[in-house]
């Protein structure tokens, strides 16, 4: 494992130093041919900047013959409108660099025409770069097909390049494009030091020799939504040898650059039968060390999105430089990638059938994973049928020959699925997962664990997945391998999987530490050793868990478990099941008379047989259960070993023992283009000693996967034991409040609380003028965000932001990428990753003024692992249209969602408001038109529900309401004054 390991590294280093120029080299170039483009810049029209302005359009061909001189004459905030045809790009492509003053303007096709740029097969189409990221406005282009283009220039993008800008593309295709550069690539695009929206785009047939097939981002930030990335290639014949990234190569430098680090957020987005020759089929990403470590240089955020068919693999034509892994993605170095709610299907490479992540960390949540395969049986072949985690490093000078102690690699898992096709290999070594830490490493004083591989399991399913040895090598771990690694799983279930050798289930090489709860390993087949567990060293922790009917195919021992010590073996396994497994003893310890000692103990256990099949021991020979309890193994250093510190019980009958688990947790309402949905979940289920039953059916088989099935509750029946499934609450994707504003305490002052363990990305909007049919709307919003000790960000007018505090660069492009930028260039708005705590918005009038203003939150994650809650509007509530309007949209859940919503006045005299509103109302509606109305909150049906939850209102004349059982669906609260008016405070918390 470790020259595997240090290969990766190599070919690791060799991708940086052959296939890429220095990014001072790079900026140079750019230099260059910015400098000699400098006679093709057109003069800009001046428009005021920030407000709304009539849209003059300039129409190719009538107005001006092509492009460039379009380019010229519109003004800010303009449209350029092409006629239906195929428009050829001139010798350098269309260009855009500095202006005398920059503008804004949009590009598009005439509704329903087919427009075409072309680079006709010997020129790229577009460069879009001023010198600096602030010399350029925001630009759009809109139903532009940019095909056959070519770039035989470093930097410069088949298709187009952008540097240094911001710009949107919205339904355009990009085709056939080529980037045959000697060293760089981007098929269709180079992106460096900007930021990019795609939305409803298709990449198809583009390429390149070195990297990047569809485009390549260095540092900037990149949005893809709704877009379909289809057979881009950096495999064709004649490729380099380390050619990466079939469809999107990702990468970083601290050097010079507006961003010193690459974002790329994916979302509903489909990636099909794209290729690398050597790493990352469909997407490579490489963050590139700086300090602090911890933090990412490159931010991978994909939702909703699958992978289908995607290959690492070489053309025949080009020599072998290591083996080619992460046939859908590869993860390198300082890169943090999260995956929510997506699918990998059939995706192939010789290491890391779908992923391979060097040293990176790589967060999934509710993902799939099925078919994928690590194939090849060479020495460093056949690893990781769906993901392969590495961390090994080099001595070398990139390390300062060793001094240099880089984070290993860290994966999480948590409600997914990894399957295997029955019948067909998933790889040689490491059916689902294999991960590995860095022995090249110096330890950390202290820290003996900061060199393992990390990985965790949370209410993961690994099934159905199958290694064979080949060239001498065995087929180990059928489910997971891991050496010098820490394993944590829970809530899990491994099941019908096998391994021609050892651990069927798991296998663990070198001082790995493992610790495995509430988790079940069932039906597992190796030829050898372990039809559950094989270990061959290290600290191995089991509670609360079941190995059933797991079994030895050949001749060899531990049916459910096998360690041994090469290095000390120590442990615990207690409060477990081990029931029915069979074709050898159940538990085999590989022990010795001189040390390194078998030290894993078993206690609290309940084995089933409990002859003396239970228990073999190189020492002691076979064991019953009660022999167990009461052996003593003396050593050689005058120590003792206790096998069983408290005793282990042999029930009169196989115990019945059931799991299950729904995957992913809740029905998906989009996913990429292609996809059919709703998108329903599976169910994984396992059990032994009585016959299962799902949800009232009769299974077949002792352990499976099974769906689709519905999002709601689901229960498995075995021998009279049941075992459920909860769906997750809904959560509240959206909350706002509508009010009429003042100055002082008549300002709008929203509050509300980010609950949970990881920082959620949210939009916060302030917007007035585009109200619909509302009199006296606030003209001109401005919008500020605060936490408890400071002013975290302000806005004017959106397109325009307000650098400072946590917004250090222009937002306009980021904020068209959520798809809900506000309507009216005067309204406001801000993007924001927040990390969990309490936050105050502000909604006020830029000029002073007064009017009815709308200030909304809204949640951008696809998870739902931290959520918006304890939500709460401050502000004056008058009559008529002026009274307070909040409104809540609460997504996913399966009608099990519970809110307590609150409208309070006298009490906010206690916090020096003044003028409070003396008797709140509240009115909750629902999307089909139902109305629940309290006035006095004691006096309602949920008064005594209210206060046992601790959310009774302070004084009897404000409102409260319970609801329990909320579908998905919007919601409204009304808060108006029982014949007063005042200041007022609308609330909503979500319980569940």
């Amino acid at each position: 494992m470790g020259l595997i390991a240090r290969t990766r590294a190599e070919n690791a280093k060799s991708i940086q130093m052959n296939n890429m120029i220095s990014y001072p080299q790079r900026n140079q170039q750019n230099r260059l041919w910015l400098k000699g483009a400098a006679s093709v810049v057109a003069v800009f029209f001046l428009a005021l900047p920030g407000l709304a302005r009539a849209q003059q359009i300039v129409r190719i061909p009538a107005d001006q013959p092509n492009l460039q001189q379009a380019i010229g004459a519109v003004p800010d905030g303009g449209i350029i409108e092409f006629a239906a045809g195929t428009y050829a790009a001139p010798a350098g492509g269309f260009t855009i660099y500095d202006l005398p003053s920059p503008k804004a303007f949009t590009v598009r096709a005439v509704a329903g025409a087919a427009v075409t740029l072309t680079g006709n097969g010997s020129s790229d189409i577009l460069r879009f770069a001023p010198s600096s990221f602030a010399a350029a406005r925001p630009v759009t282009f809109e139903g532009i097909t940019f095909a056959n283009a070519v770039s035989n220039s470093n930097f410069i993008g088949g298709a187009m390049t952008l540097v240094n800008c911001e710009v949107s593309f919205v339904s355009c295709v990009f085709q056939n494009n080529a980037a045959n550069a000697s060293s760089t690539g981007g098929g269709a695009q180079w992106i460096d030091s900007s930021i990019i929206s795609f939305r409803s785009c298709t990449w198809s047939n583009n390429s390149s020799p070195n990297y990047g097939g569809g485009m390549v981002v260095f540092n900037s930030r990149v949005y893809v939504r709704d877009c379909r990335f289809s057979a881009n290639r950096v495999n064709l014949p004649g490729h380099k040898s380390n050619s990466i990234g079939g469809a999107i190569f990702v990468s970083s430098s601290a050097s010079g650059k507006v961003f010193t680090r690459a974002t790329l957020q994916v979302a509903n987005s489909t990636f099909e039968n794209n290729q690398a020759g050597y790493v990352g089929g469909a997407i490579y990403t490489l963050g590139e060390y700086q300090d602090p470590a911890d933090v990412p240089t490159v931010d991978l955020v994909v939702s909703n999105s699958v992978f289908n068919g995607n290959l690492a693999r070489r053309d025949a034509s080009v020599p072998a430089a290591g083996s080619q892994g992460g046939g859908a993605l590869h993860l390198e170095d300082q890169t943090t990638a999260k995956f929510q709610n997506c699918r990998f299907n059939n995706n192939a490479a010789q290491q890391g059938g779908a992923i391979s992540s060097y040293r990176a960390t790589a967060d999934f949540q509710g993902c799939i994973f099925r078919g994928n395969q690590a194939t090849g049986t060479g020495f460093d072949e056949g690893m990781g049928g769906t993901i392969i985690a590495l961390s090994s490093d080099n001595p070398d000078s990139s390390t300062n020959f060793g001094k240099i102690n880089r984070p290993s690699v860290v994966l999480t898992m948590t409600d997914s699925l990894i399957q295997g096709t029955p019948g067909s290999l998933s790889a040689r070594e490491g059916g689902g997962i294999l991960a590995a830490g860095d022995f090249n490493a110096p330890a950390v004083p202290g820290s003996p664990d900061f060199n393992r591989a990390v990985v965790r399991l949370t209410r993961v399913v690994l099934a159905d997945l199958s290694v064979a040895g080949a060239g001498g090598t065995p087929g180990t771990g059928g489910a997971l391998k891991g050496d010098f690694m820490v394993l944590t799983m829970d809530n899990s279930i491994i099941e019908n999987c096998t391994a021609t050798d050892y651990g069927a289930a798991l296998n663990f090489n070198r001082r790995c530490g493992v610790s495995i709860t509430n988790s079940t390993l069932a039906n597992n087949d190796a030829g050898l050793l372990g039809g559950g567990i094989a270990m061959f060293g290290g600290d191995l922790k089991i509670d609360h868990s079941n190995l059933v009917g797991n079994r030895i195919t050949g001749a060899g021992n531990g049916a459910a478990i096998t360690t041994s010590a090469p290095d000390p073996m120590t442990g615990l396994i207690q409060n477990c099941v081990l029931s029915l497994n069979s074709g050898g003893a159940t538990i085999y310890d590989g022990d010795g008379n001189n040390p390194p000692f078998n030290q894993l103990t078993y206690g609290s256990n309940q084995i089933y047989p409990g002859d003396n099949t239970a228990f073999l021991s190189d020492v002691a020979g076979p064991q019953t259960v009660d022999q167990l309890n009461a052996l003593n193994i003396p050593r050689s250093d005058k120590s003792t070993t206790k096998k069983a510190p408290t005793p282990n019980t042999v029930p009169g009958a196989a115990p019945a023992v059931g799991a299950l688990l729904i995957l992913p947790p809740t029905v998906l309402a989009s996913g990429g283009p292609g996809e059919t949905v709703p998108i329903a979940p599976v169910l994984g289920y396992a059990s032994s000693g009585g016959t299962p039953i799902v949800d009232g059916a009769t299974q077949r088989a002792n352990a499976a996967v099974i769906g689709p099935v519905s999002g709601s509750a689901h229960t498995l029946g075995v021998g009279g034991s049941t075992y459920n499934t909860t769906p997750p609450s809904g959560v509240a994707a959206n909350i706002s409040t509508r009010l009429a504003l003042g100055t002082g305490e008549q300002v709008l002052i929203g509050g509300f609380i980010i609950q949970g363990p990881s920082p959620k990305r949210v939009i916060i909007r302030g917007t007035g003028p585009s109200l619909p049919g509302v009199t006296g709307a606030l003209r001109d919003p401005y919008l500020e965000l605060h936490d408890a000790a400071s002013t975290l960000a302000t806005n004017d007018n959106w397109r325009r932001t307000n650098i400072g505090g946590i917004l250090q660069s222009s937002q306009a492009v980021d904020i068209i990428a959520t798809t809900i930028p506000p309507s009216n260039d005067l309204e406001a708005a801000i993007v924001a990753t927040l990390n969990p705590g309490s936050y105050t918005a502000v909604l006020r009038g830029a000029d002073g003024g007064a009017g009815i203003g709308l200030m909304e939150i809204y949640d951008l994650d696809a998870s739902p692992i931290s959520r918006l809650a304890n939500i709460s509007t401050r502000g004056l509530v008058q009559t008529l249209d002026n009274v307070m309007i909040g409104g809540f949209i609460i997504v996913g859940g399966n009608n099990n969602t519970t809110t307590v919503i609150r409208a309070l006045g006298p009490s906010l005299t206690a916090f020096g408001i003044s003028g409070a509103l003396p008797d709140p109302v509240l009115e909750v509606h629902d999307a089909n038109g139902g109305v629940t109305i309290n006035d006095d909150w004691g006096l309602g049906p949920d008064a005594a529900a209210i206060q046992a939850k601790g959310l009774a209102p302070g004084n009897p004349a404000e409102s409260a309401l319970l609801s329990s059982g909320l579908p998905p669906g919007p919601y409204t609260a009304i808060v108006r004054g029982k014949n007063t008016i005042g200041v007022g405070l609308v609330e909503v918390y979500q319980l569940q």
